[in-house]
């Protein structure tokens, strides 16, 4: 059983919603830790719409704050600045912050005590997973090796997708100069930066057109990481062959 699969059955159990900040490189090698696209964002409907509102600054900078003090080892209660109550859990390896697990706290969610001990049990499950990936691993990979980069590239891309990110993020998140590390991409993704974001978010719009016909194509647009919703009907069917609306119907 790996990390996604227990994190839906954890939101079943307590009726609420789990989102983890991953930092560890592990998050992005290990199968143990392998969440859905999603997972690791705040991603209920009601966050997904309060982060259009400023391109997610507002969400971005709170989530700063708080993995700030969870990298002191704390847990605690807080709420963001748009009201939402969560319990923090911090995820420490080798006395090191290396996961951040929130808890949304709901109506129904289960009293508080109940909430701590299962994130201390998931908190324990990441711990002991990353500590097996580190004894199965070299501590000290090659950072030139395509597949190391790959993968961390796309792990970037699903966490990010919808946002206003540029190749200089990317670049900064792996530790490269830009243009070493622009070359380095297309080299081991066969396509630019702007490519690969553009296909990411394309395979999500595709998702939500199929999945969430009520939702406005303006507004899936946005959910995708496109500020314009003619700018996306215009790259979407020069990716597609056709047009959103006809991509929906069909």
């Amino acid at each position: 059983m790996n990390l996604s699969t227990i994190l839906k059955i954890l939101e079943k159990e307590c009726c609420t919603q789990i989102s983890i900040e991953t930092i560890h490189k592990a998050f992005a090698e290990c199968d143990d830790l392998k969440m859905t696209p999603d997972q690791p964002l705040h991603h209920s409907l009601f966050c997904r719409g309060k982060k259009l509102l400023d391109h997610n600054k507002t969400c971005a900078e709170n989530k700063r704050r708080s993995v700030k003090i969870a990298s002191l080892g704390r847990s605690f209660i807080g709420s963001c600045p748009f009201g939402v109550r969560e319990l923090v859990k911090p995820v420490m390896v080798n006395e090191k912050l290396a996961a951040v697990c929130y808890f949304t706290i709901l109506s129904g969610t289960v009293e508080i005590g109940q909430l701590r001990k299962k994130a201390q049990w998931l908190a324990e499950f990441i711990r002991l997973s990353i500590n097996t990936y580190l004894l199965n691993h070299d501590q000290n990979p090659r950072r030139n090796n395509a597949e190391f980069y790959r993968k961390r590239c796309l792990y970037f891309l699903d966490l990010h997708y919808m946002e206003n990110i540029g190749e200089t993020d990317l670049a900064e998140y792996l530790g490269l100069n830009c243009t070493y590390f622009s070359s380095l991409f297309k080299n081991i993704m066969g396509k630019t930066f702007r490519q690969a974001l553009t296909d990411r978010r394309i395979h999500e719009a595709k998702i939500y057109l199929r999945l969430h016909k009520s939702l406005r194509i303006s507004y899936i647009a946005r959910l995708c990481g496109f500020s314009d919703s003619n700018y996306f009907s215009s790259v979407f069917r020069k990716v597609t062959g056709c047009s959103p609306k006809n991509y929906r119907n069909d």
